[in-house]
Order: structure tokens, then sequence, then C-alpha cells
């Protein structure tokens, strides 16, 4: 059962001690979707006059544009060459694997918000971006970041409102699916954690005080639950769900 195979996520010792190389590193990423914004992924209904060789999928009759699927395909294509990194026919191809998949996960995650009516509201939207900012010293830097990124300015404005619906999203699938979900250490783990902390805080000058190693556990805690509600979420949707390849 879905309820039994989130539980089991419950079961952290792995977290305690793989904890460490988070510890260890120390370094905040910024991570984007690499998918697109979702309503840009939407036709008009049952191919709206819309010849078959201009899709690449549907979605329980929700169509993903082939001229949508080329354009991003390009963009990581860009991204991957930047970092000097060449692409083969092979990994051309798992790449669009991934890329199709992310476009279905969010049109199923559109059409779910829309039947719970889930909704994002500009100001929330806002509020990220300017958390967003608050992380640059200058606009010219956040300008070098979306250039990096090969992407504009309502492109990322896109993706704070695609990822805001799917946190939203779990929560509601959350509060109807699964019970008793702990996202905070117990005290068992917590002492276990301790004994890595001193042993760390003797080896590094430095190091973070233990208040501070809890709360990054627990976020890591929190995040891999979450990621691991998303992968049940999105199948769940799957296996309901009418979807066609054409690619």
């Amino acid at each position: 059962m879905l309820r039994d195979r989130v539980k089991a996520i419950n079961k952290r010792k792995f977290l305690i001690t793989s904890v460490l190389v988070v510890l260890l590193a120390m370094t905040m990423v910024l991570i984007f979707n690499k998918t697109l914004d979702y309503n840009k992924l939407f036709g008009t209904g049952e191919n709206g006059g819309v010849s078959r060789e201009e899709i690449v999928a549907t979605v329980n009759s929700q169509e993903i544009k082939k001229e949508q699927f080329e354009a991003e395909f390009e963009r990581m294509k860009s991204l991957y060459a930047r970092q000097g990194i060449e692409l083969h026919d092979e990994d051309e191809n798992n790449l669009k694997k991934l890329l199709l998949s992310n476009m279905i996960n969010n049109v199923l995650l559109q059409q779910y918000a829309e039947e719970e009516g889930i909704k994002v509201s500009d100001e929330e939207i806002n509020n990220e971006y300017q958390a967003l900012l608050s992380r640059f010293e200058s606009e010219e830097e956040v300008n070098e970041f979306l250039s990096l990124l090969q992407l504009s300015k309502d492109d990322l404005m896109d993706k704070i409102a695609l990822q805001l619906l799917a946190q939203k999203c779990i929560y509601i699938y959350i509060e109807e699916n699964i019970d008793d979900l702990e996202l905070k250490l117990s005290d068992e783990e917590i002492e276990k954690l301790k004994v890595f902390h001193d042993y760390y805080s003797v080896q590094s000058d430095g190091f973070m005080d233990f208040e501070e190693a809890i709360l990054m556990t627990e976020r890591r805690l929190s995040q891999n639950i979450i990621d691991e509600v998303m992968r049940l979420m999105i199948n769940d949707l799957k296996l309901k769900s009418d979807i066609q390849v054409f690619i």
C-alpha cells in the first residue's frame, strides 16, 4: 500500500551516517527544475486542430507541443556544451527521454492542481523571486545567472510558479493519502548525530554547532521524504491517466 511504502521512508538510519557528507560539503547549490512552464505545455483540447506531427505527447488529451519540446532540448544541449560536455547519440536520446518525462510530469501536476483547486498567487511568486534576488549582490549577478541558464526573467518566474505549485500539491497529497509522516529527528537519531558531530568538531576547526547540524539534517530529511512523496504521487497520477507518446 502507498501508506506502507511512505512509512518505510521513516526508517532513516542511512540519513544519520550520510549526513556527514552534507555537513562537510557546506555548499549551497540553487537547483532549478529543468522543465518548461506548464502554461506553455498545454494545447487546446483533443488535438485542437494541431496535427500529430506537431505534438510529442498527450496527457489526458492535453498536448505537449513538439516546438516547445525541441526548444527546451536545444537549451539543455547548450548548457552541457558550455560545461565542455559532448553529448553522443545515446546521451541525446536519454536526455530526450528524461526531458519528455519531466514535461509529462508537469502536465500531470497541473491537472492535479486544477482538480484540487490548488493555486499559486502572484504575491507568492514575487516573494519567492525576491528571496532569490537577496542571494545575489547585484542585479548584474542576477542577469549573469539567468544568462548562464539561458533563461529570461519570465522563464524564471514560470519555474518559480511551478515549484511553488508542486510544493502545495505535495502537501495536499500527503494530507489525503499519508498518515503519521514524521519530519523531525527522534531522540535516538539526535544522540547518534551528536556522536558524529562531536568527533568532526574535534577534527575540524570552525565546524558548525550542534543545533545547526540538527537543523541541516532535518532539512535534508524533509527533502528526501518530499522527493519520495513526489515520485509516489506522480506514479499514482500516471496510473490514473491516459498518456500517449508520439516520439
